[in-house]
């Protein structure tokens, strides 16, 4: 692992929701400040078991994004609000990331 003081301390936040929304996430998070961001194609299992799909039905998108703690606390808030219904889950984890200089 890189040396701590050339890392940024900065929070993982990751979004999963279905394709439908993908904009409209995607412009929350522009909206609220983030510059960067990571989007693919996800399947897979959870409370309501497997998630099958039909010839029309979308598969869920998973979003990654590296954040301070002020703007992953805004983005769950979001998120939380838009849950309702939506199929959206989001979560925050602590991470180190390099090149430092992208994250301060």
């Amino acid at each position: 692992m890189a040396d701590q003081s050339n890392t940024a301390s900065v929070k993982l936040i990751t979004i999963i929701a279905p394709s439908t929304v993908r904009d409209t996430i995607l412009e929350d998070l522009r909206g609220l400040g983030v510059t960067g961001y990571t989007t693919m194609t996800v399947n897979g299992w959870g409370k309501h078991g497997a998630r099958h799909f039909a010839f029309d039905d979308e598969p869920n998108v998973r979003i990654d994004t590296l954040v301070s703690a002020d703007v992953a606390r805004l983005i769950l808030e979001r998120m939380d609000a838009r849950s309702a219904d939506s199929g959206i889950v989001a979560f925050s984890m602590n991470a180190e990331a390099v090149p430092r200089r992208h994250f301060i």
